[in-house]
């Protein structure tokens, strides 16, 4: 089954059958002794390209590469397609590396070798030969030899046509194909399999017949139920979910330097900072109800019941923090580290200094109100005052769904021993507990007047926190000597940082009275949101994008949007709802068509959600959900039904969806005038995260969350999109809407939404077997005369001019054209480190040149200018890290 993929992405010319029509078309063409192979008895690719709607009438450009095709027979409306243009430049790479200029029999005995066929041979390379005669009726077949513009000729011929890429994307070709392949097994036509029709399917695959083991295991994978037999939903879901990537959250997030995760890259103590800078940039240090409860934003009484929400959640959770500093002890034998621990243990049991004493009754923190009583104790007390002040307790009523993720946080941290455990008490709480509690003490201080004695508990946790993360930095520093200690400290510093989101977006939640969102829809006849929505605003704002594209409608409803871009030239469209009533409306539409999918689920999960399921939706699973699938994405009263987090994870998810160059266009309430509470700027940042009720029309009304402008545009930006405009349209005398279109750069890093350099390098090459057996085509390249002529002047002159290397900024001191010869070389060396083999070795510069133009032959000479002459090179190739010289690629 592997080798059905393989099937479809090798050259065809291992896997065709030519029919006796294009034979003689061959024969006709080429002057050559009609030849055409006797096949294996397989399926016929082109036949089966025909057959699933792929194949169309081709014609060749009239212009390839500037050379002009004067061929009569065949004409084309443009270029070869996307993958044929990959397919051709790996042909270019191949030969490069061959030392070949054309694609000769030896050429083609190579590839072979390297892909590793093992099928018998004869003829192969002369059938290719007439398949480049069919395409290119000038090709002289007796030269033996294929230029890489004869290839180019036949990509763009049948049955080599590639289609475009956005036809394998969107997974219509792939299941076309396996449709086909499915109704030719199934010789009994009712519409299943059993064992001998698999059996057939593998027979056909691999030329040969299978063993009875083979057939058992596929067998086995395809009947997903066990009740005997493969239906085609089977089938289908088999081939899809055998391409599917793993989706486990990665270790990393998009704004995190990862090659600071290698020892070879930084120092112990350069990875700590770098995690403690992500730490305190996260948002589960600047929570937006952290910033709203310091600022009194609720106003006191809301602010004040919202602080004893949060605190009586928040006792159900800190409550382990004793056990896990003795748990981490036992697993310690650096006595200094034993020490630090154990002093922290104390404070923590009530154990103070006279000077931190001494310290705490100047602040007004009675001295006998804190010695010898446990932290937790005193959180107690405090939530006990609050709750005496107020008049209520929230206690007893906390929901478990509240602190539920971040006791997951804890669990799974835990599981991985003493770097678990150091996550949770450095990066988790002593690093980022100062600034996080400062936040709660300044509401406490505002809504209710508390005085230092009675918020004391967190007044001794911001003084004495930070010292002990001080001093827990040197055991955390001590622990991340490996790659594989750095990931997990990653691992769990991010995964207890998105857990403490979670909670102060559930917190949030708890404190409004309101239910979840509910809508006044009615899926008969379309009284919902969009009705009032300027539908015509959003399809006119993506109108130019719309024809051949795959979209993606997110909150799609009944579908109404899908099936007017389809109308429209749409190729395709998929639509999500968390709604089933509303996928069902859509998915019995009467006008509903071939290529219009709709599944239900959530969208604050969207990419686990379509990678779940493909089977329903024919989308190409593997490396396009990283890579993009969707030309378009539109999301129509979407986001004001998602909290902050869960937009900011859906926009993220969308960026990854949507291909480079690809648009996503949304439209909400406009944040300034559709307040549920009115204009009121008080309101305006207080009421983030919060339902709100919105009428809208008197028969209409909804719970949204509420945000702000910038919410919108934050999400949209940390996650990698460029605003194109923004769109305000007033639909009804009460309701204004805002539009917004974005787009995803043409070039953008489909791993890595910034723009860290070291980010952007591949994370592997591979080199093929033609690289690894001539490494002389594949690494050498020798330095042309003109830029090594170059790089003799500009290291003379520096260093006649006393500036040396570390002194030296290439870009400032040499004049403008010194390197005309150089940046041309540089860019074609930054090709092949990036995208070819990653290793360069460069030769031909004589360093003994420095030396012969001066008598005294002084090597102090040679040195400091071959110094320069390397800095100078690596600096147009790419940036120089003055850390890192020597270590540039």
């Amino acid at each position: 089954l592997i080798k059905l993929t393989l099937f479809l992405i090798m050259p065809p010319i291992l896997y065709k059958e030519t029919t006796e029509a294009k034979g003689a078309a061959s024969k006709t063409k080429t002057q050559e002794p009609a030849r055409i192979l006797a096949r294996r008895a397989s399926l016929s690719f082109a036949e089966l390209l025909t057959e699933s709607g792929l194949r169309a009438s081709i014609t060749l450009p009239a212009k390839i590469d500037g050379n002009v095709n004067t061929s009569s027979s065949h004409t084309c409306n443009g270029d070869i397609s996307e993958g044929a243009r990959a397919a051709v430049a790996d042909w270019t790479l191949q030969l490069k590396f061959w030392g070949k200029s054309c694609f000769d029999e030896e050429a083609f005995s190579f590839l072979l070798d390297d892909i590793g066929y093992t099928r018998p041979r004869e003829g192969l390379f002369d059938d290719l030969l007439e398949d480049v005669a069919y395409a290119d009726p000038n090709f002289d077949v007796s030269l033996r030899s294929i230029s890489v513009d004869n290839l180019r000729l036949m990509y763009a011929s049948e049955p080599y046509l590639i289609p475009d890429q956005a036809v394998f994307n969107n997974g219509e070709a792939l299941m076309s194909f396996v449709e086909t392949l499915f109704r030719k097994a199934d010789v009994t036509g009712d519409n299943v399999l059993d064992y001998d029709e698999v059996t057939q399917i593998l027979r056909r695959l691999y030329g040969a017949e299978p063993t009875q083991t083979v057939v058992d295991e596929a067998f086995k994978a395809l009947d997903l139920n066990g009740d005997g037999q493969v239906d085609f939903e089977e089938f289908k879901s088999f081939m899809l979910k055998a391409n599917v990537n793993d989706v486990s959250v990665s270790a990393l997030s998009s704004d995190f330097n990862e090659a600071i995760m290698s020892p070879s890259y930084s120092t112990d103590l350069e990875f700590v900072y770098e995690l403690e800078k992500y730490c305190k940039a996260h948002r589960g240090v600047n929570h937006h109800l952290l910033e709203n409860l310091a600022s009194e934003a609720f106003g006191k009484k809301k602010t004040a019941d919202l602080l004893l929400r949060f605190l009586s959640a928040y006792s159900k959770f800190n409550s382990n923090f004793i056990s896990h500093i003795n748990a981490l002890l036992e697993t310690m034998d650096n006595l200094d580290h034993i020490e630090v621990l154990r002093k922290n243990l104390e404070e923590e049991m009530g154990q103070y200094s006279e000077m931190t004493l001494v310290e705490g009754e100047k602040m007004g923190i009675k001295r006998e109100s804190i010695e010898g009583i446990p932290h937790r104790q005193l959180f107690v007390e405090l939530v006990e005052l609050l709750e005496t002040k107020l008049a209520r307790s929230y206690s007893k009523f906390i929901p478990d769904y509240i602190c539920e993720k971040l006791k997951h946080a804890v669990e799974e941290s835990t599981k991985h021993g003493k770097l678990g455990l150091l996550a949770i008490l450095y990066f988790g709480s002593e690093l980022i507990v100062p600034q996080m509690y400062s936040y709660i003490l300044d509401g406490l201080r505002l809504s209710m007047g508390l005085t230092n004695d009675e918020a004391k508990f967190f007044l001794l946790h911001i003084d004495m926190d930070n010292d002990h993360a001080d001093a827990l930095r040197e055991i955390i520093v001590a622990n991340c000597r490996t790659k594989a200690e750095r990931l997990v400290l990653v691992k769990c510093t991010r995964l207890l940082l998105d857990a403490r989101v979670s909670f102060y977006d559930s917190v949030l939640k708890y404190g409004s009275e309101m239910s979840e969102p509910v809508f006044g829809v009615n899926a008969a006849n379309h009284r919902c949101f969009s009705d009032i929505a300027s539908r015509s605003n959003v399809l006119e704002m993506c109108s130019d994008y719309i024809k051949g594209a795959t979209v993606l409608d997110i909150g799609c409803g009944d579908g109404h949007i899908s099936r007017e871009l389809l109308h429209r030239g749409a190729t395709k469209t998929v639509g999500i709802d968390v709604s089933s009533a509303m996928i069902e409306a859509a998915s019995e539409h009467p006008e509903k068509m071939r290529t219009e999918y709709y599944v239900v689920g959530d969208v604050a999960q969207l990419k686990l959600e379509l990678l779940n399921t493909t089977n329903q939706t024919n989308l190409m699973p593997g490396a396009g959900f990283d890579m993009g699938v969707f030309d378009v994405t539109i999301a129509s009263f979407l986001f004001n039904c998602m909290s902050i987090t869960e937009m900011n994870q859906c926009v993220g998810d969308v960026y990854s969806l949507t291909k480079p160059g690809g648009y996503f266009i949304f439209i909400v309430p406009h944040p300034a005038f559709n307040s549920g509470r009115g204009r009121d700027s008080r309101n305006y940042f207080a009421d983030r995260d919060l339902l709100l009720e919105q009428q809208i029309e008197d028969e209409l009304k909804t719970n949204t969350y509420s945000k702000t402008l910038q919410d919108y545009t934050d999400a949209v930006i940390t996650n990698g999109f460029e605003i194109v405009k923004l769109e305000e349209v007033r639909t009804t005398p009460t309701a204004t809407n805002l539009i917004v279109k974005l787009r995803k750069s043409s070039d953008a890093s489909s791993s890595s939404n910034n723009a860290n350099t070291l980010n952007m390098l591949p994370k592997k090459l591979t080199w093929s077997k033609a690289a690894m057996k001539h490494p002389h085509n594949a690494f050498v390249v020798k330095i042309p005369f003109e830029v090594k002529k170059e790089l003799y002047v500009a290291a003379l002159n520096a260093y006649e001019e006393g500036i040396s290397v570390d002194k030296l900024d290439a870009a400032g001191y040499f004049p403008v054209n010194s390197f005309v010869a150089l940046r041309a070389f540089s860019v074609s060396v930054r090709n092949r480190l990036l995208h070819e083999t990653g290793l360069v070795l460069l030769k031909g510069l004589d360093l003994d040149t420095f030396s012969t133009l001066d008598t005294t032959d002084d090597p102090d000479q040679v040195a400091a200018c071959s110094k320069l002459v390397y800095y100078i090179i690596c600096s147009h190739i790419g940036t120089v890290d003055g850390l890192a010289r020597g270590k540039l690629f």
